[in-house]
This record gives structure tokens, sequence and C-alpha cells, in this order.
């Protein structure tokens, strides 16, 4: 797991205002390797998966693991469980070309007493929310390096998501006279991402990586309020698409000091252009383990 703290717009986009993280999921392995592991909770829940992984002829190397987790019920009315399988293969094509292919899916349902219910133990209605989700995600990264001062990489992803939720809503209170009615929704939301970045390194002190990224985002939402006995309709519909030009610089300018800048253009549907900018330096004072930014 990578993290990097503060806003990194001006590199990855509107979307990383507070920081960026990024799961790097399980690779596969010289030889041949399987894990099992198997488990049981005092709450009647229990886990279990596979990991297989292994070579693939001399050209790379593959990991695939499925999993399955019921944690049982910690609470009354609450439950959780998720199934998932996920793929991952490393192709070495030649000496300087590498791709890697990923594909994740996943399905989990919940149960739980509607927020401002009372819980389990003040609760007037005693039906539960029920939460169902499925996700799809998909993705390709190739790579070349062309020299040993330039490199290149191109890659494209895909992620669908689709969420069916339930309420039996909550009965007037203290906190709510009129209390929430029942209501029920249907959520899916699709996203594909195409970007290319090229490095290149001025010297060993001095290095610059430029690109470019589209992303096309196309959702909706169908929801229902029940108000005495009368179903009420509401429907939200989302499609954008942007296209974002991007680079960076990193300077050393001496072991313990470095300066960084980057820049970043987005054009939005409907909007014109966004413009990100960033400029930064560390200091490390080694003796006395500090770090000035």
């Amino acid at each position: 797991v990578e993290v990097l703290r503060g806003p990194q717009s001006a590199m990855y986009g509107a979307d990383a205002m507070a920081g960026v993280i990024n799961f790097i999921t399980v690779g596969g392995t010289a030889t041949p390797e399987y894990h099992l592991h198997s488990g049981l909770t005092a709450d009647g829940g229990d886990s279990n998966g596979v990991l297989l992984q292994g070579p693939l002829e001399n050209k790379g190397d593959f990991a695939f693991g499925a999993a399955h987790v019921d944690e049982g019920e910690r609470l009354e009315g609450s439950s959780f469980t998720n199934s998932s399988a996920n793929a991952k293969a490393n192709l070495q094509i030649s000496d300087t070309d590498r791709l890697t292919l990923t594909l994740r899916a996943s399905k989990t349902h919940g149960t739980a007493f509607p927020d401002d219910s009372g819980g389990p133990t003040f609760a007037k209605i005693r039906a539960v929310d029920a939460r169902e989700a499925t996700e799809l995600s998909t993705g390709f990264n190739y790579s070349e390096q062309i020299s040993d001062t330039w490199n290149y990489g191109v890659g494209s992803s895909l992620y669908r998501r689709r969420e069916l939720f339930k309420s039996p809503g909550v009965a007037p209170g203290l906190r709510s006279a009129a209390g929430v009615p029942a209501n029920s929704s249907e959520t899916t939301f699709e996203s594909m991402n195409l970007h290319f970045t090229s490095g290149y390194d001025w010297h060993q002190n001095l290095k610059t990586v430029v690109g470019a990224d589209f992303k096309r985002e196309f959702g909706t939402n169908n929801s229902k309020l029940v108000l005495g006995g009368a179903p009420l309709d509401s429907r939200f519909v989302l499609k954008r698409s942007s296209v974002g030009w991007f680079g960076e610089s990193k300077w050393v300018v001496a072991p313990d000091l470095f300066v960084n800048g980057s820049a970043r253009f987005d054009f939005l549907d409907d909007y014109g252009v966004v413009k990100s900018f960033s400029l930064g330096t560390v200091y490390d004072l080694a003796i006395t383990d500090t770090l000035l930014k």
C-alpha cells in the first residue's frame, strides 16, 4: 500500500485533492506456490481463501486468488458477507517490454438497523436495511524502456459497480417527529480510463515525466420513497468526460535537498479548463532525523 498525503491533483487529477492511496495487488512468484486459509469467529462467521502463484514459462508470472468472508452477527440485525476473486499476470514480452493484466470481481451483502433508528436496543421498526453490491474492475499496463534514459507506458482500466439498497425507514421519535419513510434505490456506475506517460532522465539528478489521460464516467440512480402508501420515484443520471495533460520534474540539488514541480490542465465537459500547479522542496536534516518541506 502506497500513500501520498496532501493535494496531488497536478499529477492525478481532481479526485486527488486530499491525497492518493495505491493498492498493489499480489503478484506472481518464480516458483509455483499455493496458500490456503480457513477460520471461524465467535460471532458465527467464517473466512476462507486460496491463493495460487507461479511462473509463466519463463515469460513472466501470475497470481490468482479467491476468498469468502462472513462476519456473522456481531450485533442483532447486522451481517456482512463478501466473495471476491482476483487475477494478475506480468508478461515480459522482451528485455525492454512488459505487460501487466489485472482482473477483480467482488460481491457483498450486508444488513443493519437504519441510522437514527435507535439500533438493536431502541428501534421501533424491527426490520433492517439491506444492501447488495457487485463490482468488476479490469485493466492493463504496457511499458517499454526505450533507452537508459527514456521510457514510456500506456494503460487502460474499466470499473463497474451496481448496488441495490432497501430500507424499512425509521419510526417517528425524539430525533424526528416525521421519521424516515421506507425507501429503496438502485445505483450503477461505470468508469473508463486511458492514460499515457513518458519519462526522461536528463541526468541522474534531474528527471521529468509527462503524460495525458482520458476519463469517461457514466452512472444512474433510481430511488423510491414510500409516503402514505404511495411511491415517489426519482432518477439521477451522470455523464462526464475529461481529458488531462500533466508534467512533473524532480531535481536533486544535493543528496539531502530536492525540488519538485508539476502542472496539469484538465479539459472538462461544459466547464472549460481547470489548471493545477505544484512546487515544493524537501530538505533532510539527517543528523536530527528531521524533514523540512
